[in-house]
C-alpha cells in the first residue's frame, strides 16, 4: 500500500497544475491572508446565525407599536458608519479567480459604508482591521455607550440606560424632530428590552453581539430589515 501510495504522489508532483487534483496555492496572486481554512470557519459561522435568527422570539408589545415608536428605537440604534470587510483587510480587491472573498455572482461587499445619517444597526460592539499606517476601527454608538461602564445588564439596568441613550435623526422611517424621537414610551423601551434578552436574566456585551448578529446573519440592518424582523 505504500508503495502504490508513493508511485500516485510522485505522479501527481509530475504532472503539476496539469493534474485535476491540483489546486492552485493562494498566496501571492494578490489576495494575502489566511486561505482557504479560514472560508469553512466564515461558512460555518453563517450557518449558526442563520438558525439563531431562525429561534429569535419577538414580543407581540413590539411588533403592536406604533410606527414612530419603532423609529425612536431605531434612532438610538442606528451608525452613519459600518465596516462590512469579511476579510479583514486582507482581500486586495483584483479580482483574483480563486479569491474566497468574492461573492457567488464575481462582486465584492464594500468594506465600508458612510451614511449622511445614521442607517445601519450594526452587528458588533467593535470591530478593527488593518495595519498601524491603514487601521480601520469602529464601535457601536450605542452598544459601546450601553456597556462602557459594565460588562453585563440585568433587563432592570439595561432599561434605565437605554432610555438615556441619545435619538439621532435616520435614513429611513417616520420624521421624527429630535424632542419628539427622544420622548420615548416605556412600553417601547421594555418591548426592545425583552427582545434582547429573550428571556435571559443578564446580558453582556457579548451575547447582545450575538444576538444582533441573527437578526440578518451578521449584517447590518437598514430601517426595511429592522421593520421586517420586528413585525
Amino acid at each position: 500500500m505504500k508503495s502504490i501510495a508513493a508511485q500516485i504522489l510522485l505522479l501527481l508532483s509530475l504532472l503539476g497544475s496539469s493534474s485535476p487534483f491540483y489546486v492552485p496555492h493562494l498566496s501571492g496572486v494578490g489576495c494575502s491572508g489566511r486561505g482557504h481554512g479560514s472560508k469553512d470557519v466564515h461558512s460555518s459561522f453563517a450557518t449558526s446565525l442563520s438558525v439563531l435568527s431562525d429561534s429569535i422570539e419577538v414580543p407581540t408589545s413590539l411588533r403592536e407599536l406604533d410606527l414612530k415608536e419603532k423609529a425612536k428605537i431605531f434612532g438610538r440604534l442606528a451608525d452613519k458608519y459600518i465596516l462590512l470587510d469579511e476579510s479583514g483587510g486582507d482581500c486586495c480587491y483584483s479580482g483574483c479567480k480563486d479569491c474566497e472573498y468574492r461573492d457567488p455572482d464575481g462582486s465584492y461587499r464594500m468594506a465600508e459604508m458612510l451614511a449622511a445619517r445614521p442607517k445601519w444597526i450594526v452587528p458588533y460592539s467593535r470591530r478593527s482591521f488593518g495595519s498601524a499606517s491603514g487601521l480601520k476601527d469602529h464601535s457601536s454608538r450605542w452598544l459601546s455607550t450601553l456597556f462602557s461602564e459594565t460588562p453585563s445588564h440585568t433587563k432592570s439596568t439595561f432599561i434605565s440606560a437605554f432610555v438615556e441613550l441619545e435619538y439621532q435623526q435616520p435614513l429611513g422611517g417616520p420624521y421624527l424632530s429630535v424632542p419628539e424621537g427622544t420622548d420615548i414610551s416605556a412600553t417601547s423601551v421594555e418591548s426592545f428590552a425583552d427582545l434582547i434578552f429573550q428571556g435571559k436574566e443578564s446580558m453582556s456585551v457579548k451575547q447582545c453581539e450575538r444576538i444582533i448578529q441573527g437578526w440578518k446573519g451578521g449584517e447590518g440592518l437598514v430601517w426595511n430589515d429592522w421593520i421586517k424582523l420586528i413585525e
